[in-house]
This record gives C-alpha cells, sequence and structure tokens, in this order.
C-alpha cells in the first residue's frame, strides 16, 4: 500500500532540510536556489494540512513569502530558513495539543491523517478494496464459465504434499508499439494446504519456448506420457484417419502447451505423479463450487455494519444503547451513507434484522457496493425496552458486528472504546457534523485495534469532508477495508485457516476419487467434433466447457454417487490406475420374498413340478427367527417366539390355473437350472434355498 507522510513527519523533514542548508550557506555554498524552492513549497503544503483556520492558514503563507529568496542575499536566505523552522517548531506542538474524538489506550490505535498531494484524486466506486485479495476472485471471474483443467498432484520434493492447480488458456488484445496485437497467455491457480492460493499468469510464447527447451534435450515425455496418441478405435477410411489424426494433434499441443506453462513456473514437476480432469468433470464431481468456496472463503458476500450515537456527557454503552430518536445530523449522514427501507416484507439482505414481526423495528438502511448488500444495524431505529438496563436486543446486533459507525452529536464529548464489551467489534469509525462558514463539514476518524493492519482509503489531513459525494464513497471503502482487515487478525484468520484445511482435503479427495471414476479428457478420447471448436485466428481447438451440470443430471448423479461410496481414501493407492470391475448383481429381501411367492404360484397351478422337495421342509431365515414352511405346494411362515403358533400363509389369492404364462415371463424350470452352469443345487439333497439363489443367479446372469 502506498504510504503518504502525515504533518508530524514533513515537518520534522523541512526541519532537517533547512538545517542541512544552513549549514551549507556557512560553506559558501550559494548554489541552494533550487533547494530553497523546494523548501518553499513543501512548507505551504504542510500548512494547507494544518487543522487550523483558514485565516490562520493565510497568514502563515504570507510569511512564508519572501521575494529576496531567489537572489544571491545569504543574510535573507537564513532568516528565512531559521522562520521555516520555527514554523515546524509550532506545527509540532499544535499536532501534540490536538484534540480528537476519541480516548485510546494500548488496545487500540488512532489513525493517522495524511497529507495527500494535490494529484490525488481517488474515485472511490471504481478503486479495489486493498485488503481483499484479487487473485482470490480468479476462479469466479475467468474460469467459471470457460474451458479449463484441473491437476492434482505433487509440486514438491514431498509427494504427500499435494496441491490443487488450475489452468485456462485466454486470449486478449493488447497495443505494442501502435499496433493491436491478438496475445495468450495461460492463467494458473495454485491451492496448497499452506492457506492463501498462488496466481500466475504465463504468456504462450514462455510456455513454447519451455516446449522448445524439452524437445531440444529429448525431455519431451515429461509433460505426461498420457499425451501420446495411440489409435484405440478401428479406422474406417483413409480420410477418418486424417482428420482423427489433425483433431488429435490440435488437442494434444493445445494441452502439451498447458502443461509447459505450469511447468515453465516450477520445472522439477513430475506429471506422472498428476491427476488431470477437463472443466466437465470437475463440475460433474462437484468440485467446481468447492474451488469457489474454498478460493472466496475469506472474503464476504455482503456485509453488516453497527451504529451508534454518542449525546454529550455519555461515557457508558448503556447510556449509548439507550439512545433514541433521530437527530437532524443523523439524519443526514444516514441519507448519505444509505437509503431507507421497511423492514416489514423486505425480500433482501437482512443481516439478521426480523422482517416480519418488526421486533428490529419498522425501518433500516442499506446501501451497496459492486455485486454485495450492505446493511446498517442502527441503534436509534430499534425498539426501546424502559426495563433493559443493556437493551441486550440491540447490543446483540451491533456487539456481533466487526465495524462500526459512531455519530458523535456533543461537541466536546469523547469516545472510549473499551466502555463497550464485545468480541467481535474491531474497528470504529467515528463522524462529527461541525459548521464552518455555514458549511457543513464532516470530521472523521478511525480507531481500529492492535491486530487489525491498516487499512485504505487515507484519511486526508484535515480530516474534512466538505463534499457528500466524497465522504459517501470514503466511508463504503473504508467500511469494506475495514472489515476484510480484521478479518485477517488472529481473531477470525485462525478459524478461517482451519476451514480452509479441512476444506482442502475435500478437495483432494473428491478429485483423486473423480480421477478414478472419470477418465481423465486426454487425446484418446478427444475425437468427438461435438465437443470440439476451432478457435478464430488461430488453429487450436479447445474443449467446451459444458453451460451448467444441470444437462449431466443422470450421469452427474451416478458419478457423486460413486464419489461418496469410499469413506477413506488412500493417496498413494489412488494415483494408480485400477482396472474397471463389472457390476455385480445382488439379492435384495424383497427379491427373495417375490420369488418365493412366484415359485409357490407356479407350483400351485402345476406349471412346474418340484419332485425332490419334500412335503415338510424348512428355510431358515437369517434376518429373523421366522422360518417359511412348505406344506403340499403351500408356504407359510410360523414364529417360534410365539405362543401362539401363528401362521401367515403366502398362498397366492389369485390362481391362474392352466392359462400358459407368456414365454418371456415364464420362470425356468428346476431341470433346466441343475443342467446349466450357474446351477449349486446337488442331486441328493435339493432345497428351496439353494433353488432360488440358483435361480437368481441364472436370471441375472442371463439379463
Amino acid at each position: 500500500m502506498e504510504s503518504f507522510p502525515t504533518v508530524t513527519e514533513c515537518s520534522n523533514w523541512i526541519s532537517e532540510h533547512c538545517k542541512s542548508l544552513l549549514n551549507r550557506i556557512e560553506k559558501d555554498d550559494v548554489d541552494i536556489k533550487s533547494s530553497i524552492q523546494t523548501t518553499l513549497d513543501s512548507t505551504i503544503i504542510m500548512v494547507k494540512a494544518l487543522n487550523i483556520t483558514k485565516s490562520k492558514k493565510m497568514k502563515l503563507t504570507k510569511q512564508l513569502m519572501n521575494e529576496e529568496l531567489m537572489t544571491d542575499n545569504t543574510e535573507e536566505q537564513k532568516k528565512w530558513l531559521l522562520g521555516v523552522q520555527d514554523i515546524c517548531t509550532e506545527v509540532n506542538r499544535l499536532c501534540q495539543d490536538q484534540e480528537y474524538l476519541s480516548v485510546i489506550n494500548k488496545d487500540y490505535i488512532r489513525e493517522r491523517e495524511r497529507i495527500l498531494p494535490a494529484y490525488y484524486k481517488v474515485d472511490y466506486s471504481s478503486v479495489w478494496p486493498d485488503q481483499i485479495e484479487e487473485k482470490a476472485c480468479w476462479f469466479r471471474n475467468y474460469f467459471v464459465g470457460n474451458p479449463y483443467i484441473t491437476l492434482i498432484g505433487p509440486i514438491t520434493e514431498d509427494r504427500n504434499d499435494y496441491a490443487v492447480i488450475s489452468i485456462v488458456r485466454e486470449s486478449d488484445k493488447r497495443v505494442k508499439q501502435d499496433e493491436e496485437l491478438d496475445t495468450v497467455d495461460y492463467r494458473i491457480i495454485i491451492r496448497t494446504k499452506q492457506g492463501n492460493n498462488m496466481g500466475f499468469i504465463v504468456q504462450e510464447s514462455d510456455a513454447k519456448e519451455m516446449m522448445l527447451q524439452l524437445e531440444s534435450s529429448h525431455q519431451l515425455h515429461q509433460l505426461g506420457g498420457d499425451l501420446e496418441q495411440k489409435r484405440t478405435h478401428p479406422l474406417k477410411s483413409l480420410s477418418s484417419a486424417l482428420n482423427t489424426n489433425q483433431h488429435q494433434s490440435k488437442a494434444c499441443l493445445s494441452k502439451k502447451i498447458m502443461r509447459a506453462a505450469l511447468l515453465f513456473l516450477f520445472q522439477d514437476l513430475q506429471f506422472r505423479y498428476f491427476k488431470e480432469l477437463s472443466a466437465e468433470a470437475t463440475i460433474l464431481a462437484g468440485l467446481e463450487k468447492e474451488f469457489l468456496k474454498y478460493d472466496e472463503i475469506g472474503i464476504p458476500t455482503s456485509y453488516k455494519f453497527g451504529l451508534l450515537t454518542v449525546c454529550e456527557g455519555q461515557t457508558t454503552e448503556e447510556e449509548w444503547f439507550s439512545n433514541s430518536g433521530i437527530s437532524d445530523g443523523l439524519k443526514k449522514l444516514l441519507d448519505i451513507i444509505g437509503e431507507p427501507i421497511e423492514l416489514k416484507g423486505y425480500k433482501g439482505y437482512s443481516a439478521g434484522l426480523d422482517t416480519k414481526t418488526g421486533e428490529s423495528g419498522e425501518i433500516s438502511y442499506r446501501s451497496s457496493w459492486k455485486d454485495h448488500e450492505i446493511m446498517f444495524h442502527i441503534a436509534p431505529l430499534m425498539p426501546s425496552r424502559e426495563h433493559d438496563v443493556q437493551q441486550i436486543h440491540r447490543k446483540r446486533y451491533i456487539g456481533n458486528d466487526i465495524v462500526c459507525i459512531v455519530f458523535i452529536e456533543g461537541k466536546s464529548q469523547k469516545f472510549d472504546p473499551n466502555h463497550i464489551k464485545s468480541q467481535f467489534l474491531h474497528v470504529f469509525i467515528l463522524i462529527q457534523l461541525e459548521t464552518i462558514d455555514e458549511d457543513d463539514v464532516w470530521r472523521v476518524e478511525v480507531i481500529h485495534h492492535t491486530n487489525v493492519h491498516d487499512f485504505s482509503p487515507f484519511i486526508p489531513s484535515p480530516a474534512l469532508f466538505y463534499n457528500t459525494d466524497d465522504l459517501k464513497g470514503f466511508l463504503i471503502l473504508k467500511l469494506i477495508n475495514a472489515e476484510n482487515s480484521s478479518l485477517k487478525s488472529d481473531k477470525f484468520s485462525l478459524p478461517n485457516n482451519k476451514a480452509r484445511l479441512c476444506i482442502f482435503q475435500g478437495l483432494l479427495s473428491m478429485g483423486l476419487e473423480a480421477a478414478q471414476v472419470i477418465r481423465p479428457l486426454d487425446c484418446n478420447n478427444i475425437n468427438d467434433s461435438r465437443e470440439e471448436k476451432k478457435l478464430s485466428d488461430t488453429g487450436y481447438y479447445k474443449i467446451e466447457r459444458p453451460k451448467s451440470a444441470g444437462a449431466q443430471q443422470n450421469v452427474s448423479s451416478t458419478i457423486r454417487h460413486s464419489f461418496r461410496s469410499s469413506s477413506n481414501i488412500n493417496i498413494e493407492a489412488s494415483i494408480s490406475s485400477i482396472p474397471e470391475i463389472p457390476p455385480i448383481p445382488f439379492i435384495s429381501r424383497s427379491s427373495v420374498l417375490r420369488d418365493l411367492k412366484c415359485l409357490a404360484r407356479r407350483k400351485s397351478s402345476n406349471q412346474i413340478s418340484i419332485p425332490d422337495i419334500h412335503n415338510n421342509y424348512s428355510i431358515p431365515n437369517h434376518t429373523t427367527n421366522r422360518k417359511v414352511n412348505v406344506n403340499n405346494g403351500h408356504l407359510t411362515s410360523s414364529n417360534p417366539n410365539n405362543n401362539n403358533n401363528s401362521t401367515r400363509s403366502y398362498m397366492p389369492k389369485k390362481k391362474y390355473g392352466d392359462i400358459p404364462m407368456p414365454l418371456s415371463k415364464q420362470q425356468p424350470k428346476l431341470n433346466d437350472i441343475r443342467e446349466s452352469k450357474y446351477s449349486r443345487v446337488t442331486e441328493g439333497n435339493p432345497c428351496v434355498c439353494c433353488l432360488y439363489n440358483c435361480h437368481s443367479y441364472y436370471l441375472n446372469s442371463t439379463l
């Protein structure tokens, strides 16, 4: 963050500079006109930054003007330099005696006012907050909606230190020597368990140069063995062979360049330890949403800020939270920073305010910054409870905020942040309305906890805002940076880092499981012309990223079920390829009962004969103590624990008689099952249980 001097720092520098010029005059160095002019300009800037009235500023400015400074009159020059030193001494005294709006101790720091140059004009609406890591939004801004690849593997010598890497190819137009040229870059995001993401941009020329170096040293195989072109399907004709080879060569070249861009950054990478996923596979595995969650975990999507009022003679938080009613000054401030909304029935971001029963009040104020909504918790607008001295229902909102605006209504009243007991409030922005020359002027002061680092925008010296638009832009940007800077303190960063580590472990598990279930997108399956699109003005083919995962709903549900089927994952074992195993049929309890019923129904209708089944034979049921008996063709069940020995008949309600079943629905006969290779029924002692098992396995195998 670019820094500017304070008034005290500028005064000390001018005083030291004057001392050095006096020494040069004593040594008969007459060539000091340029140095004296620099001293004069710096002193005028310092005087304008003083927190004094305009009349005093004009008086000091006239005192600095002397027409004989640019002459060779050394006596006048010495006299003028000594006068500037006296002004600097007076400025230091004024800075020490300056009255502030707050009282601070060792736990809080008051942000110092800065002397901003005349050219420093800030458009607060277009400034990106310095406390929000721009690379954290790369995946949302540059990857989502574009064809990218995901690589999972080690980037260090430790083979267990895995990283999740995303690479995308993007085209841009740049002006070079008054010519507009099309350039191609590769944007790379590297996620590690250490925390913050690493972001790089590699030009295509650098990636191609890396490929040439590998090719010249016969090391091109380092880009990955899966990139070798292999013909896995027979070709129908010579033309199809030519088209297929052309498509594969273009796709393989594009993938090689992507890997070469990564190898340009980390030249010790071993791609044989990496797993690769296409954009489609990343979406189907659910990794894209997890990437967004992991990258933006420390960036709030919406903001909420508190607002308190401090009146004359109030020194405790009970008095501050008990203030009700809107004064004229507070109404002007609220109209500057936001717009009023009715809470009842409000559908936007309410920051926990009650939008149904009116417990939080009738109205509040909201604002926005870019795509982020902002809601203010305004204590005077919330209902006041006479019997509640601490006003807990107000403090539960403002006490859980991180940043709070304090509007000072008393002329000599000071605010002490230590009088508010809260574990979350880290930054207070104090505002006071003053009148100068019959104009409304807003004085701003910022105090923050010692664990919070400085954040922009700078407070100008003097800290007075005459323009309401400048005040609004400054406050909104200052509030957002204040909250994001506070989130980086130990109070909030430690839980966030633990959450990021857990999410990262989940990313590794999901990615490695996806690499086992989904074949990596390589040159062997880039043959479908529907999934290829030729880039304009280039000869490369890119793989189109699916617009959404909804089009692959059935496939996605099956794949995600496969991903989550295993509870534990062995990273070393997942690196090696696992051959595909055909699905094994399994028997459910409902199918057992259904086939037993069907068997009894067919026997009662004399469609099959079972000569080897005894009249009374019990089938053990391993889930309960119930037994299924076969008595003269009837299936009954009995429970030995039941004293009534009640039986339940499995006799079908409807008999088909002599009506033959269709051939497609007829079950195989026992003799057919015995003769087949699937039968496990012995000739000597057949049983219904074995008959069922063989029969079910026979059906599943034939289907």
